[in-house]
């Protein structure tokens, strides 16, 4: 299926137990900036509201720059960062994850962040998908000139039950 194909596993949590499908999954998405963390608190504190877990979504992407130095030969180099912001964003939840003791998970998805969403969220029955939205700073008007707002794709997309902390 989709979501297996495309994401990977990259947390132990407590979710083994066989009602597991019955208990409530709110879906984060989260890039390692400022406003991805507080998305996952407010992930946190609504899955433990719910009597839920988290499942954490990272989905890298390539800025322009990053897309010429792959074309250009730098691929590797590249993909050796893209791992070590994976685990450094998966430290980073753990930690934020014990203060709000909830059960977690982090994946890793593929393709265009806000489908990649839309499509786990669908995939796990998500009771609730957080965004975070940048503050409005010069730097994030100009950022969301190259990379799309994810919050109003989400949104147009149809996705119900969106939260954008």
């Amino acid at each position: 299926d989709a979501m297996t194909e495309g994401l990977q596993r990259r947390s132990d949590d407590a979710e083994t137990s066989p009602d597991r499908g019955r208990r409530p999954v709110v879906v984060v998405g989260v890039d390692g900036s400022p406003a991805s963390r507080c998305a996952a608190l407010a992930a946190g504190s609504s899955a433990r509201a719910l009597g839920g877990s988290v499942v954490a979504v990272h989905v890298p992407t390539l800025s322009p720059w990053q897309s010429i130095a792959a074309s250009l030969g730098a691929a590797q180099a590249l993909a050796e960062t893209r791992e070590q912001t994976c685990r450094q964003i998966e430290a980073e939840l753990a930690t934020l994850f014990d203060l709000v003791d909830v059960p977690w998970r982090f994946v890793v998805g593929h393709g265009a962040v806000d489908a990649s969403l839309t499509s786990i969220a669908a995939e796990l029955h998500a009771a609730v998908v957080v965004v975070g939205t940048p503050r409005r700073t010069l730097r994030a008007r100009l950022a969301h000139l190259v990379v799309p707002n994810v919050p109003r794709m989400l949104l147009r997309s149809g996705t119900d039950r969106i939260l954008i902390a």
